[in-house]
């Protein structure tokens, strides 16, 4: 008679929910959408940061980014700038009118390789750049 085992899988092995941002960046974004002045830490971050859409998985063409997009409130959106270790994002907040520009002091951009956001410049260089992926990430509240 054979025993099954049942074993966790280590934390190093399990697959990250993003292929851009890290638990450590999930803790930091958490942070500044919340307007801490400590990061939290990764046992304790407040959102749930759920993909909904990703430049390699659902293509690099406006009308999709567009179609799976539109309608989230509440969004991060990361992108990935090629031959740099730099991730760019922004935090946009449309409240409860989807689809009505509103002005708000709840959104922000960033700069995660130089820890940077909204109140400085987050790039000197007016060049061009490329970027290798992007994801948008729907941020919903954990119930405590």
């Amino acid at each position: 008679m054979s025993r099954v085992t049942s074993r966790v899988m280590s934390h190093k092995y399990q697959r990250s929910f993003s292929t851009i941002i890290s638990e450590e960046h999930a803790a930091e974004i958490s942070s500044l959408i919340d307007r801490k002045t400590t990061t939290y830490s990764t046992t304790n971050i407040p959102y749930k940061f759920e993909l909904i859409l990703s430049g390699t998985r659902d293509e690099f063409a406006p009308q999709p980014f567009w179609n799976i997009f539109h309608g989230h409130a509440n969004t991060v959106v990361e992108v990935k700038v090629k031959g740099t270790d730099e991730i760019l994002g922004d935090n946009i907040y449309n409240g409860d009118e989807l689809g009505i520009w509103t002005e708000t002091e709840d959104s922000f951009i960033f700069s995660l390789k130089n820890e940077e956001y909204y109140e400085k410049p987050i790039r000197t260089s007016s060049q061009r750049f490329s970027i290798v992926n992007y994801e948008v990430f729907k941020v919903i509240k954990k119930n405590s």
